[in-house]
């Protein structure tokens, strides 16, 4: 079954889970469905927005990983938030996990099966409760949705 997502319904749902985020966090989106609340998550929390990221990218994330690695000094990878539209299954979550494991991690949705998988530990990184969908359903989200083609 499919769910539409409409702008202001995600724009309640940031906003609510803005009060976890500090201001002094790095946040990062999860390409694709990341990009747009990432911006959102930066812009009502006052947190930086400092890029993107793609999990299945391996050229792609140089700008990213090198900023972590020369960067130790300055900040931990403790204060990164990345960010995507839903937690479905968990497996690019716990990839992330694999790849900064002093994270935290921000979500829009979460689907009921993968929320009640996750361990405690791995619960903890989640610094925002994301709202909780059924397993049937599919979120509609609004950044995935045109009329037209986007080519000709």
């Amino acid at each position: 079954m499919s769910k539409p997502a409409t702008y202001n319904r995600i724009t309640e749902i940031i906003k609510s889970q803005c009060d976890k985020l500090d201001k002094d966090f790095f946040i990062i989106g999860l390409t694709r469905g990341g990009l747009i609340p990432a911006s959102m998550y930066a812009r009502f929390s006052g947190a930086t927005l400092l890029g993107s990221f793609n999990p299945k990218s391996e050229n792609g994330n140089k700008f990213i990983t090198n900023w972590v690695r020369q960067s130790d000094e300055l900040i931990s990878v403790h204060d990164f938030v990345f960010c995507d539209d839903i937690l479905d299954s968990g497996k690019t979550f716990r990839t992330m996990l694999e790849m900064f494991p002093d994270a935290h991690f921000a979500f829009v949705y979460v689907r009921n099966k993968t929320w009640n998988e996750l361990t405690k530990a791995e619960k903890k990184h989640i610094i925002a409760t994301p709202k909780k969908i059924m397993d049937d359903h599919y979120v509609d989200f609004p950044w995935e949705q045109w009329d037209e083609p986007i080519c000709k």
